[in-house]
């Protein structure tokens, strides 16, 4: 790998900005709370709801991934929109499109449920409103991040990412918990309970989220792709795609391995997804902002603890065995995670904050595509431990990677 690489190592420690002190950031940080409780939500129904609609594994997993390919290319085009026409308004029209295809997926879900639609038409219309969700409400994400980047200096980037990542991440940690606690009222519920969610996100947003006039630059000169985001963005599949393994494949490990119903698995997944998601949350609001450490350091340490809890899961024979290596994965993810987006925040100048996070997000998109495609074509093939073995794989991969990349100097930031 040659040529200045993706994250840099020793940005100077200072104190984070007091973000929370500001209504703005605030807002901003409850719609991606709401944003979080919403995705995660969706990992702990919808494996009972596709055995209860009758697709397979591979079928549930296909929802997912259809998704993410749209988002994966969708990413770059939003965070440019957000650069050129503001933060602002792409957060409000993504976050009122998050309710509407919420709930849209929710009737086409009705629909099969009650018999209007056969499996495979009912497959159908559920993979076109996920696509939906995320064609439309994608900008979301960018905007938000590169608000938040905007918001903060290159030295407490990190910190300021932490905060935007432990958001949605106890959104990730009480979405799975209400849809426990919703699930008696029928498995299409949740769904509209976070759609009324999206509403009040959106709303609050528009009340508080501003346009300062430099968040509305006209436009900018054409942006090209440099082959120094290549080893970061490497490294960002290889961690993610264990994430949407991990979120995919448990519902089903549960039922096979436990041997319980389909419906009770909904509320062990959502455990083990909420501890995950707690001990990501832990990380972001205490170690990181207590830590600082660099962007590389942050992905290296991650990745590590993240391949433990996988390797765990692999051997795990017991419940509460499951918990800890869930609880492990999440950990490692609340580090890899703000570091991922730190670095490559830093990796550009102001004016193109947005199209860098469209970039971090067609990252992630390209991993919960591959991520949950694999876990359950392996989980078919090879057995219920088949998608762990794969992360533990890919976690160790990532790792090599990012102890390999060369720091950058800072003259090296693309404009």
């Amino acid at each position: 790998m040659t040529g200045p690489a993706a994250v840099p190592e020793s940005e100077p420690a200072v104190p984070a900005p007091s973000l929370l002190q500001r209504g703005d950031i605030r807002a901003l940080l409850f719609g991606l709370f709401v944003a979080g409780a919403g995705q995660t939500f969706s990992f702990a129904v919808l494996p009972a709801l596709g055995r209860r609609l009758g697709l397979s594994s591979f079928d549930t997993s296909l929802i997912i991934t259809m998704a993410a390919i749209v988002f994966m290319f969708g990413g770059p085009v939003w965070g440019r929109i957000s650069d050129t026409f503001g933060r602002r308004r792409v957060i409000l029209f993504g976050g009122a499109c998050y309710g509407l295809t919420t709930a849209l997926f929710a009737v086409f879900s009705i629909a099969g449920l009650e018999g209007w639609l056969d499996a495979g038409t009912t497959l159908v219309f559920l993979i076109i409103g996920r696509m939906l969700y995320a064609l439309l409400s994608g900008g979301m994400f960018p905007a938000s991040f590169a608000y938040i980047a905007d918001n903060t200096s290159r030295e407490a980037r990190g910190r300021g990412m932490a905060l935007g990542s432990a958001a949605f991440g106890l959104g990730a940690v009480i979405g799975p918990a209400l849809a426990a606690a919703i699930a008696p009222l029928g498995l299409v519920a949740p769904f509209f309970l976070f759609a009324a969610l999206a509403a009040i996100a959106t709303t609050v947003n528009w009340m508080w989220v501003k346009a300062p006039e430099r968040d509305a630059r006209g436009a900018l000169p054409s942006f090209r792709f440099s082959r120094r985001f290549l080893p970061l963005m490497l490294c960002g599949v290889l961690l993610f795609s264990t994430q949407g393994s991990l979120q995919q494949a448990t519902g089903f490990y549960i039922q096979d391995l436990l041997r319980v119903l389909p419906d009770d698995s909904v509320k062990l997944t959502g455990f083990i997804i909420t501890a995950a998601s707690a001990a990501a949350v832990m990380m972001q609001i205490v170690i990181v902002q207590r830590l600082q450490w660099p962007p590389k350091r942050l992905i290296a340490t991650g990745a590590f603890i993240t391949a433990s809890g996988a390797a765990l899961f692999v051997v795990a024979d017991a419940y509460w065995v499951m918990l800890v290596a869930g609880a492990l994965m999440g950990a490692g993810f609340g580090l890899g995670d703000p570091g991922f987006t730190a670095g490559m925040s830093l990796l550009v100048g102001p004016g193109r904050q947005g199209v860098i996070a469209g970039l971090g997000g067609m990252t992630r998109g390209m991993a919960f595509m591959v991520g949950p495609l694999v876990a359950g074509l392996t989980f078919e093939a090879l057995g219920p431990r088949a998608p762990y073995i794969f992360s533990t794989a890919s976690l160790v991969a990532a790792l090599a990677l990012v102890l390999l990349i060369r720091v950058p100097r800072p003259e090296d930031q693309v404009t």
